[in-house]
């Protein structure tokens, strides 16, 4: 009987369809994954939970085990802007957010300073990769 009342509140309605609308597009996502990667359900079900709840993903295992493929097959099968970055050691902040950038101009009456800032790719993304991240 609460279970009833529950479902029949608005705001259960709403999470309802809304649910209702995603479902065949996560479903079409978990195919995709496993016609290219055999196994690793819990990471499958880590990326989609993310997807879902708008957070980060971390993924963290040996070389070869198909983190990025499965990164790739999310980005490109899903409608998101994404950004890949491969980590080194000598990576900057600015590479990732962007950096600040003054520009300057001569004047009849003197010098006019400019300051801009260029957004880097992780601020100009909806899924961003970090690859190799314990790299650098």
């Amino acid at each position: 009987p609460g279970r009833s009342r529950w479902l029949s509140t608005p705001p259960a309605q709403q999470l309802m369809q809304a649910m209702t609308s995603v479902f065949p597009g996560l479903t079409k996502l978990r195919h995709t994954m496993d016609d290219h990667v055999i196994g690793h359900d819990d990471i499958k079900e880590a990326m989609m939970l993310s997807l879902l709840a708008r957070e980060h993903c971390y993924l963290e295992g040996q070389p070869g085990v198909a983190k990025t493929m499965l990164s790739e097959i999310v980005s490109i099968s899903t409608d998101l802007r994404y950004w890949f970055y491969q980590m080194h050691r000598d990576t900057r902040i600015s590479e990732l957010v962007g950096e600040s950038v003054i520009m300057r101009s001569k004047e009849a009456h003197g010098e006019i300073l400019k300051h801009d800032y260029v957004r880097g790719g992780i601020l100009t993304c909806e899924l961003a990769v970090l690859d190799d991240i314990s790299r650098a």
